[in-house]
Order: C-alpha cells, then structure tokens, then sequence
C-alpha cells in the first residue's frame, strides 16, 4: 500500500500541518518531530487513530535502490514483533517517486536506550540485561532465518525496557538480503563493524551481523567494548588509522586468556566466579561464546 504525501499550510495560524493519505483513503496526521540522523528524520505520526512513526528521508539518501529495499521489507514483514518494521511506503509525489519515507510502529517510552544505560541514567537488574540479551539473540535468530541481514546493529538501533528487559529494534529499513552482493548501502556503525569489512576484506553478511551483535552483548552487561583494552589506552592519538589498527587489522579481545599483557578486571572477575551458580552460568557461557567468536575473527584476521 503506497501513501501520498501532502502538505497542507494553515494561513490563520501560520503553521505547515503534514498530511499523509493512502491511496485507498486512509488518513495520516504529522504530528512533531521526534529526531533526526545520517539518513533522515522521524515524526510522530497519527494514521486512523493509531499512533505510529514516520521516517522521511532526505534527498541524497532518497534512492531508487533505497526505495526498492523497502517496497520488498514491507512485502515480506517482519521476523518478530521486537522489530519496529516498514509498514507502508510515504512518497511525496504518488505520480513521480523524487522524494520518500516510510511509516513504522511508534517505540514505547518505556523502552531505553544503551546510552542511557552507559551513563547510569538507568540501572537495571542482572534479570533484565539478561532477559534483553536472550531476545536480542532470539530476534536476530530470526531475521537470519529469513535470509536477511541488519547490517548495523548497534547502541542507537535497539532499545529495551528495564525492568522486564524486553527488547525493541529500529532502523530496519536497511535490513537486506544476505546475498554476498552488498557492494553499496549501509556498512555499519563504527565501533561495531566486523574487522573484515573495517580492512575492506568483506560486505555486510548475517556473519558480520553476529560480530556486532557479541559486541552489542558485551556492552550490555560489561559496560564497555571487547577489543579496548590496554592497547587502546596505549594510543598516543585515536585517529582513523589507530581505530583501523584497533579494530580491524589487528584485533584483539581484552579477556583472551593467551595475551600476556591481559589485566583482568577485579569487578569482571568478581562478578564471573564470586555469584551464584545461575548467573556464573549465564556468563561462563556468554564469555565462551564472545571469547570463541573473537579468537575466530583474531586468526583470521591475523593470518593465525
């Protein structure tokens, strides 16, 4: 279902209202603007009483294979119901495509950011972080079982509620199909790129997805990134060519248990051995999990 896009400007109050309305006569109220990134900007969006949201694309970003993407994203629907998914297709021209969007699932305010979690506006429980990272493996699960990679997870992508750790993920409208062929389009975020695509060695791929995803779960329950240990805290200048080193030529994750120059955190190693038997479950099999994904990436990366 394609939407018009119309601008309506309210002379008496010299205010521009925004209207959307489907070829078969739903109406779309813009409300107001909730935020803005690289490739657009999201409003707050009202379509027959449902409270929804709408990302619109800016000009640059605005491209026949962006649009194509997105006519087969609404298509196929989503994986679960964690992700925000393209519902219908915005355009501000029906006869003539020059300009787009796309409305999706408005996310919750209970739902919280990563960010808020890396400064302690919120502290959730062991439960709740815990519950957020078997979701967010499970949600992953199965977008991949589809066929389909996320290319950039990362912190400004999920969100989860912290108290029942329940997760929502956004930004789908760059989800692709893992064809090996992604010569273009979205990339990553830095940071959480796999260090084949940062050395140019690789494209986006449902395997590149899972790199991000163990640095995704490592931030959640370490509050901080796997590969910046003491080597980071050694560069004299953190510019493009100390974070390719860093994090793509050679990388290294700061609990391998080969490297000599580990220091191991006393919080890390109090939190893995002196709790309960549940939780040093949980994380003896989550840093297995991590470790063994990054002792993978750093042979081959290395040339190991």
């Amino acid at each position: 279902m394609f939407i018009h896009f119309e601008v309506i400007t309210d002379a008496p109050t010299t205010q521009t209202r925004f209207h959307c309305n489907t070829v078969s006569g739903h109406a779309c109220t813009i409300k107001d603007f909730i935020g803005g990134g690289g490739q657009g900007e999201v409003y707050r969006a009202d379509l027959d009483g449902k409270a929804l949201a709408l990302k619109w694309y800016f000009s640059e970003q605005a491209t026949p294979a962006q649009k194509i993407n997105l006519e087969a994203l609404i298509r196929a629907g989503a994986p679960s119901a964690q992700f925000l998914w393209p519902m219908d297709l915005v355009l501000d021209n029906y006869a003539t495509a020059s300009g787009f969007g796309y409305i999706m699932p408005l996310r919750e305010p209970r739902f919280k950011g990563i960010v808020d979690l890396m400064k302690r506006r919120i502290e959730p429980s062991f439960y709740a972080l815990s519950t957020a990272s078997l979701q967010l493996a499970q949600a992953f699960l199965e977008l991949h079982a589809k066929g389909l990679c996320y290319r950039d997870i990362s912190f400004g992508n999920v969100f989860f509620d912290p108290n029942s750790g329940d997760i929502q993920i956004c930004d789908n409208d760059n989800v692709a199909i893992d064809d090996g062929m992604a010569i273009s389009g979205v990339l990553g975020t830095p940071r959480f790129i796999a260090p084949e695509i940062v050395r140019g060695a690789a494209v986006p791929s449902t395997q590149t997805d899972l790199f991000s995803l163990s640095v995704l779960l490592f931030y959640l329950l370490h509050i901080h990134h796997p590969l910046e240990g003491q080597r980071e805290a050694d560069i004299k200048c953190f510019d493009l060519p100390a974070m390719t080193q860093l994090y793509g030529i050679n990388p290294l994750f700061i609990f391998d248990p080969t490297n000599k120059r580990i220091i191991r955190c006393a919080v890390f190693t109090t939190t893995l051995w002196n709790t309960g038997r549940c939780i040093r479950l949980f994380y003896a099999t989550l840093y297995s999990s991590v470790y063994g994904w990054f002792a993978r990436s750093a042979g081959t990366h290395s040339g190991k």
